[in-house]
């Protein structure tokens, strides 16, 4: 998967996600433009992050049972979609976003 651009895993019944394994994968985790994993049961999400996904455009977690979101998520420079739409967020901290 050297090359991938897009990572589609909406619709599922995941609860968690933890990305994959960047040290075997480098190069795929650079590439990485879109990230959805909308429409789960995710109640939390890790490694989505600007170190570990520089080249992350769009980020769809819409519809999932978040209660919260590691403010590293805003950090990557080129984030232009973020969809944090139907969960279940009961604070939000600005800071460490945009």
């Amino acid at each position: 998967m050297r090359g991938l651009i897009t990572l589609n895993l909406s619709g599922n019944a995941l609860t968690s996600f933890y990305g994959y394994d960047y040290e075997l994968s480098p190069v795929s985790a650079s590439l990485l433009a879109t990230v959805d994993i909308s429409h789960n049961r995710l109640t939390i999400v890790n490694y989505i992050e600007a170190t570990r996904l520089p080249s992350l455009r769009v980020l769809r977690l819409g519809s999932n049972q978040l209660t919260s979101m590691p403010a590293s998520t805003g950090r990557s420079p080129l984030l232009t979609d973020l969809d944090l739409s139907s969960n279940r967020f009961t604070t939000f901290s600005g800071s460490g976003w945009g």
